[in-house]
């Protein structure tokens, strides 16, 4: 009997190992998940107030509007979530026949419409601006487009246990790094440098690995049979 408890002991505490491994691991991709549908509820925000503005300046060729302000408010928030997203593939300038590689018209939008404001309304300015209201509005549903992939693959392995595991695995080895960052010995930038390098991407997943496997062949066999076999090959 208590032979037959060993044995089952042996078994109950690697599944309850993995277990606390796992749980975590889907804990942050829930976390994960959540953030995406944040960033992306607040980029569609963003272009809806954006839409507003643009229609209103277009009809009346006046910013003193409260989507103005709020426009400016979150320019900035934007451009942040936006990253290379926010660039586009170029643009054709009407008025001078230049072409602008690399441009950024959330950036450069105010600037168009006041200048649309100083030459008054012709066909050209006209084109200008709503070629650039565009590549605004381009831009931001691309963003979300992108966003709603992420979240489509973050969802698709969440239920999957080797896929938390792994995750579970990577929030434990991040801890230190965490600490460091709460005790104030180490900068947020840095921390997520270095855990996003193809170093720390390579550990993981080794560890993750090893891990997936001795734990199921610790379940499967017992932990002294499981230490022996270790014992052999080392």
């Amino acid at each position: 009997e208590k032979l037959r408890k060993y044995r089952m002991l042996q078994r109950i505490i690697p599944v309850a190992i993995t277990l606390l491994v796992i749980i975590p691991g889907y804990c942050v991709r829930k976390h994960n998940i959540s953030k995406l549908y944040s960033r992306r509820n607040f980029t569609i925000e963003f272009q809806n107030n954006f839409l507003e503005m643009a229609e209103y300046f277009i009809k009346h060729f006046d910013l003193s509007t409260p989507a103005y302000n709020q426009f400016m408010h979150d320019v900035d928030a934007i451009h942040l979530e936006l990253g290379r997203d926010s660039i586009a593939g170029y643009m054709h300038d009407n008025l001078t026949g230049a072409t602008v590689r690399e441009y950024q018209p959330l950036a450069n939008i105010v600037n168009e419409m006041r200048m649309a404001m100083s030459l008054g309304r012709n066909s050209i300015v006209l084109s200008r601006l709503v070629q650039a209201i565009g590549n605004c509005d381009d831009i931001l549903r691309r963003h979300v487009g992108n966003l709603d992939r992420m979240i489509k693959d973050e969802e698709k392995d969440l239920h999957n246990p080797f896929v938390c595991f792994g995750e579970g695995i990577r929030a434990i080895i991040r801890t230190p790094g965490k600490i460091l960052v709460w005790l104030g010995l180490l900068s947020d930038n840095h921390e997520q440098t270095f855990y996003g390098s193809i170093f720390f991407k390579i550990i993981g997943w080794i560890v993750t690995v090893i891990g997936f496997i001795s734990a199921i062949m610790t379940i499967v066999l017992g932990w002294d049979q499981f230490r022996d076999i270790v014992g052999r090959l080392f």
